[in-house]
């Protein structure tokens, strides 16, 4: 199984927060993971750049809207979820094309066991969940394959098609190129030999 993954963030460098996640898995249906913040330190902490064209793209997907503690909870049920339907041999390839994003979705899988590990027991079920999961998880960038011909042409194509009030830089916009990009090229590449 293949999830595509995209993040949204406050700025670049080490003192950036993240804002939105998504992840889409490679057939291009359900399920999907998409979720934003809502804390305000986050949000206020964003540049120029990322309040224009991120944060006014937001609220837009219906039930995504959560504080950053509640986003790193759901991604850390989702992502056992995706997990929990894998067969014994399987595992999650986590495609992403930058490497800040495969580091904030870690960051926030990470806070997960944290924030949730109320109680001892607890914290020894999460502990146990996410080593699990990290041992079915492998995050592959896939930046070489989708930043050539055949992936950034089709990424293109499907921004000047999209219908929809997302548009680029949405994490779940973002991550659906991601695939088609991916997609695109792994066929090109396929049909040229």
């Amino acid at each position: 199984m293949r999830l595509f993954l995209d993040t949204e963030f406050t700025d670049f460098g080490a003192g950036g927060k993240l804002l939105s996640i998504a992840l889409v898995n490679d057939t291009g249906g359900s399920p999907e993971f998409y979720a934003e913040v809502t804390d305000r330190d986050r949000l206020a902490a964003a540049s120029d750049f990322v309040e224009c064209e991120v944060i006014s793209r937001f609220g837009q997907v219906p039930g995504a809207a959560c504080s950053y503690v509640e986003l790193c909870a759901r991604l850390a049920d989702f992502m056992d979820d995706m997990v929990a339907k894998l067969a014994p041999d399987e595992f999650i390839e986590i495609c992403f094309d930058y490497h800040q994003d495969c580091d904030f979705m870690e960051l926030a899988l990470w806070d997960a066991g944290v924030v949730l590990s109320g109680r001892q027991d607890q914290a020894r079920r999460r502990r146990d969940k996410v080593e699990l999961r990290e041992s079915r998880m492998t995050p592959v960038n896939v930046f070489d394959i989708t930043g050539a011909d055949c992936g950034e042409a089709a990424a293109n194509r499907y921004f000047d098609d999209l219908a929809t009030p997302l548009g680029r830089h949405h994490a779940l916009c973002d991550a659906r190129a991601l695939l088609i990009s991916y997609q695109a090229e792994v066929a090109g590449r396929a049909a040229f030999g």
